[in-house]
């Protein structure tokens, strides 16, 4: 499904049921084993570092006009989703999401109880800040271009903690499931 069509069934479905963060909460309960092909092939790389890499370069075969973008400051590397400026109704939503699927991918290396120094988030009012910092457990910036998590640089070679499963290619009838093709 295009972010654009599940951008605009959240906004449905959270204006029905009076819910602001609807997005932050599908996230939350998310698994992020559902990608599929995606998901063992971004969590099966030796590093954390290299997880995020390969979750950039696979992005766009399941989510087209869409990336993962890094920044770095002096100690920390903000990882985020780009969707190209989306604009359509209840894009804030899947940006809440995205949160947690980033934060999800940093889990499985770093531990169930680990948490950013900071989220970041395109908009949000200092009410829709504190909520969110709540729900999250960190606090949350905005006014940036994409919605980000901060990861600190020395994390990223944090080796992968299940390395019976680790893989350095993708097999190709698994690469047709990444791309939704047969």
């Amino acid at each position: 499904v295009s972010y654009a069509a599940e951008a605009v069934i959240l906004e449905s479905v959270a204006r029905a049921i009076g819910d602001r963060h609807l997005g932050a909460r599908v996230g939350q309960a998310f698994d992020y084993l559902a990608y599929g092909a995606y998901a063992n092939y971004v969590l099966g790389a030796p590093d954390l570092g290299s997880a995020l890499d390969r979750g950039r370069r696979a992005l766009s075969l399941t989510h087209p006009g869409s990336e993962i973008v890094f920044r770095q400051t002096d100690t920390y590397v903000v990882v985020g989703r780009d969707s190209k400026g989306m604009s359509v109704v209840g894009h804030r939503h899947l940006d809440e999401g995205a949160l947690f699927v980033i934060s999800k991918v940093v889990r499985y290396f770093l531990g169930a109880d680990w948490r950013p120094d900071w989220f970041e988030l395109p908009d949000g009012s200092s009410d829709d800040t504190l909520m969110l910092a709540d729900i999250l457990g960190a606090p949350v910036r905005t006014g940036v271009q994409s919605p980000s998590v901060a990861i600190r640089l020395s994390d990223l070679a944090t080796r992968n903690p299940q390395t019976m499963q680790m893989q350095k290619t993708i097999p190709l009838e698994e690469l047709g499931a990444l791309m939704g093709v047969e």
